[in-house]
């Protein structure tokens, strides 16, 4: 298991190599540190994601992805995910330390519900089906 030390490793030596080369997003469809502007309050945010895959030929946001340290828990950066994908109007939602994985997908009702929270290493054994099943960018394209 490849070791990461900061959460720019985590974007960087990970969540790079997985959209690229596993989830097979072209790179026109991936942008990084994607400005989202919130509301808080009365107060008025932006923020960064640190990546929308979208899809090619309409530009709409697939998957919101956040990435944290590795010795940070996953849980702590839901809501952020949640507002992210909110905002941006995206379907799913990843959020990874490297180590473990999270997939969310939202439905009406505001209904939120976490697909996968697994390992890194348990989606490698498998090939990352489970994964590509849900968010590859050949079934995006075809669902």
């Amino acid at each position: 298991m490849q070791l990461f030390q900061s959460e720019r490793d985590v974007e960087t030596k990970f969540i790079q190599s997985l959209f690229y080369d596993t989830l097979n997003y072209p790179s026109n469809c991936l942008s990084w540190d994607v400005p989202v502007k919130m509301n808080f309050g009365r107060e008025k945010k932006t923020k960064k994601a640190d990546l929308v895959a979208s899809h090619a030929s309409k530009k709409t946001p697939i998957v919101v992805v956040e990435a944290k340290k590795p010795t940070e828990p996953l849980q702590a950066g839901i809501d952020q995910v949640d507002s992210y994908a909110f905002h941006l109007q995206a379907p799913y939602s990843l959020i990874t330390n490297g180590k473990s994985l999270i997939l969310r997908g939202y439905y009406s009702g505001n209904t939120r519900i976490n697909i996968l929270d697994t390992s890194v290493e348990e989606l490698k054994s498998n090939n990352w089906l489970s994964l590509k099943k849900m968010i590859s960018y050949a079934d995006v394209l075809s669902s």
